[in-house]
């Protein structure tokens, strides 16, 4: 991947990234939720794309100012995603061997968690 990775492309490209995992589509849509709750457009949260939530919610949080809450939503909703996309990956290439063998996968999973 020639593009640079930051916490911020974790959720930016997080459509193309994590498109069909559970745990995403989870979140997306509990925050898809709370913005249709709050008078938002349909497939928005906050104004901005659904699919960027982490990003949004971020950038909300570091406006408010409060000690370490923008880092933990960070934390949470950027790389504990990701973490949790490539242990999902590395159990897929388990069960599918024409994905990426797992231990590629746990590897970048261990990088991310390792690194919090």
């Amino acid at each position: 991947n020639s593009k640079p990775l930051t916490l911020q492309s974790l959720s930016i490209n997080a459509a193309n990234d994590f498109e069909g995992d559970p745990m995403y589509s989870f979140y997306k849509h509990a925050y898809l939720h709370i913005g249709i709750n709050e008078g938002e457009n349909p497939g928005e949260f906050d104004g901005n794309p659904i699919e960027q939530y982490a990003d949004t919610l971020a950038k909300d949080l570091m406006e408010i100012d409060k000690e370490n809450i923008a880092q933990e939503a960070i934390l949470v909703n950027n790389v504990w995603m990701t973490v949790v996309f490539l242990l999902n990956e590395a159990a897929r290439s388990c069960k599918y061997p024409a994905h990426e063998g797992p231990l590629f996968n746990l590897d970048l999973a261990a990088g991310f968690y390792i690194g919090i």
